[in-house]
Protein backbone atom coordinates (compact mmCIF):
# COMPACT_ATOMS: atom_id res chain seq x y z
CA UNK A 1 0.00 0.00 0.00
CA UNK A 2 2.83 2.39 0.92
CA UNK A 3 4.53 1.60 -2.42
CA UNK A 4 1.42 2.54 -4.39
CA UNK A 5 1.11 5.80 -2.50
CA UNK A 6 4.77 6.64 -3.16
CA UNK A 7 4.39 5.91 -6.88
CA UNK A 8 1.23 8.05 -7.07
CA UNK A 9 3.04 10.95 -5.38
CA UNK A 10 5.99 10.58 -7.77
CA UNK A 11 3.69 10.66 -10.82
CA UNK A 12 1.90 13.70 -9.43
CA UNK A 13 5.24 15.48 -8.85
CA UNK A 14 6.40 14.70 -12.41
CA UNK A 15 3.09 15.91 -13.88
CA UNK A 16 3.30 19.11 -11.84
CA UNK A 17 6.89 19.75 -12.93
CA UNK A 18 5.91 19.17 -16.58
CA UNK A 19 3.03 21.66 -16.31
CA UNK A 20 5.29 24.26 -14.70
CA UNK A 21 7.91 23.77 -17.43
CA UNK A 22 5.30 24.13 -20.17
CA UNK A 23 3.92 27.27 -18.53
CA UNK A 24 7.43 28.75 -18.24
CA UNK A 25 8.03 28.10 -21.94
CA UNK A 26 4.70 29.63 -22.86
CA UNK A 27 3.26 26.34 -24.04
CA UNK A 28 -0.35 25.53 -23.35
CA UNK A 29 -1.92 22.16 -23.05
CA UNK A 30 -4.48 22.89 -25.73
CA UNK A 31 -4.54 26.19 -27.48
CA UNK A 32 -7.49 27.26 -29.54
CA UNK A 33 -8.63 30.63 -30.64
CA UNK A 34 -11.83 31.52 -28.88
CA UNK A 35 -14.48 33.65 -30.46
CA UNK A 36 -17.12 34.92 -28.16
CA UNK A 37 -20.47 34.29 -29.74
CA UNK A 38 -23.29 36.59 -28.85
CA UNK A 39 -25.54 34.84 -26.38
CA UNK A 40 -29.04 34.33 -27.70
CA UNK A 41 -31.53 36.72 -26.18
CA UNK A 42 -34.97 35.61 -25.18
CA UNK A 43 -38.16 37.58 -24.97
CA UNK A 44 -41.73 36.86 -23.93
CA UNK A 45 -44.59 37.76 -26.23
CA UNK A 46 -48.14 37.97 -24.89
CA UNK A 47 -51.12 37.03 -26.99
CA UNK A 48 -54.56 38.57 -26.56
CA UNK A 49 -56.95 37.57 -23.80
CA UNK A 50 -59.77 35.60 -25.41
CA UNK A 51 -63.05 34.35 -24.05
CA UNK A 52 -63.48 30.64 -23.54
CA UNK A 53 -67.18 31.04 -24.33
CA UNK A 54 -69.95 29.80 -22.10
CA UNK A 55 -70.90 26.48 -23.68
CA UNK A 56 -69.27 23.49 -21.98
CA UNK A 57 -69.60 21.49 -25.20
CA UNK A 58 -67.60 23.94 -27.35
CA UNK A 59 -64.04 25.09 -26.81
CA UNK A 60 -63.55 28.85 -27.09
CA UNK A 61 -61.13 30.54 -29.44
CA UNK A 62 -57.39 30.00 -28.85
CA UNK A 63 -55.17 32.86 -27.78
CA UNK A 64 -52.11 32.98 -30.03
CA UNK A 65 -48.72 34.51 -29.16
CA UNK A 66 -46.43 34.76 -32.19
CA UNK A 67 -42.68 35.32 -32.05
CA UNK A 68 -41.47 38.39 -33.97
CA UNK A 69 -39.34 38.24 -37.09
CA UNK A 70 -35.72 37.26 -36.39
CA UNK A 71 -36.69 35.01 -33.48
CA UNK A 72 -37.94 31.46 -33.04
CA UNK A 73 -40.24 29.79 -30.55
CA UNK A 74 -38.58 27.87 -27.70
CA UNK A 75 -41.53 27.49 -25.32
CA UNK A 76 -44.67 29.04 -23.99
CA UNK A 77 -47.45 29.01 -21.47
CA UNK A 78 -50.73 30.61 -20.49
CA UNK A 79 -52.59 32.57 -17.88
CA UNK A 80 -56.21 31.74 -17.23
CA UNK A 81 -58.69 34.23 -15.82
CA UNK A 82 -61.74 32.80 -14.06
CA UNK A 83 -64.58 34.58 -12.40
CA UNK A 84 -65.27 33.04 -9.04
CA UNK A 85 -68.23 35.29 -8.36
CA UNK A 86 -71.33 33.20 -8.05
CA UNK A 87 -74.72 34.05 -6.68
CA UNK A 88 -75.55 31.81 -3.76
CA UNK A 89 -79.11 31.78 -2.42
CA UNK A 90 -79.69 32.92 1.16
CA UNK A 91 -80.79 29.42 2.20
CA UNK A 92 -78.96 27.20 -0.31
CA UNK A 93 -79.83 23.57 -0.77
CA UNK A 94 -76.40 21.86 -0.52
CA UNK A 95 -77.56 19.15 -2.95
CA UNK A 96 -78.28 21.54 -5.82
CA UNK A 97 -76.12 24.65 -5.34
CA UNK A 98 -72.44 24.60 -6.24
CA UNK A 99 -70.10 26.34 -3.81
CA UNK A 100 -68.72 29.74 -4.89
CA UNK A 101 -65.16 28.39 -5.32
CA UNK A 102 -65.97 25.75 -7.92
CA UNK A 103 -63.77 25.68 -11.03
CA UNK A 104 -65.51 27.38 -13.93
CA UNK A 105 -63.19 26.41 -16.78
CA UNK A 106 -60.34 24.18 -17.89
CA UNK A 107 -57.27 24.60 -20.09
CA UNK A 108 -57.52 22.36 -23.14
CA UNK A 109 -54.71 23.72 -25.34
CA UNK A 110 -51.21 24.70 -24.21
CA UNK A 111 -48.74 23.88 -26.98
CA UNK A 112 -47.09 25.17 -30.14
CA UNK A 113 -49.77 26.04 -32.68
CA UNK A 114 -50.40 23.46 -35.37
CA UNK A 115 -51.97 26.13 -37.61
CA UNK A 116 -49.51 28.99 -37.29
CA UNK A 117 -45.70 28.58 -37.28
CA UNK A 118 -43.56 30.15 -34.56
CA UNK A 119 -46.65 30.57 -32.37
CA UNK A 120 -47.79 29.32 -28.95
CA UNK A 121 -51.50 28.53 -28.59
CA UNK A 122 -53.55 28.40 -25.41
CA UNK A 123 -57.23 27.57 -25.25
CA UNK A 124 -59.82 26.94 -22.58
CA UNK A 125 -63.24 25.45 -22.25
CA UNK A 126 -65.69 27.23 -19.95
CA UNK A 127 -68.39 25.74 -17.81
CA UNK A 128 -69.74 29.23 -17.10
CA UNK A 129 -69.24 32.76 -18.40
CA UNK A 130 -66.26 34.78 -17.28
CA UNK A 131 -63.40 32.49 -18.32
CA UNK A 132 -60.61 34.00 -20.43
CA UNK A 133 -57.18 32.72 -21.43
CA UNK A 134 -54.00 34.42 -22.64
CA UNK A 135 -51.08 32.71 -24.39
CA UNK A 136 -47.42 33.60 -23.88
CA UNK A 137 -44.59 32.67 -26.28
CA UNK A 138 -40.96 32.41 -25.21
CA UNK A 139 -38.88 33.50 -28.20
CA UNK A 140 -35.12 33.41 -28.79
CA UNK A 141 -33.08 35.41 -31.30
CA UNK A 142 -31.95 33.45 -34.35
CA UNK A 143 -28.22 32.73 -34.50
Amino acid sequence: MAGNLTRARSRLAVAGALLLTMAALGLGLATTSTVEAAAPKSTVVAGPKVSAGDDPEIQGEDSMATCPSGTHLIGGGYKIFMSFQREVPVNPDPKTVLPPWVVTGAVVTNAPSVRKPNTWAAGAQAYERGVEIQAFALCETNS
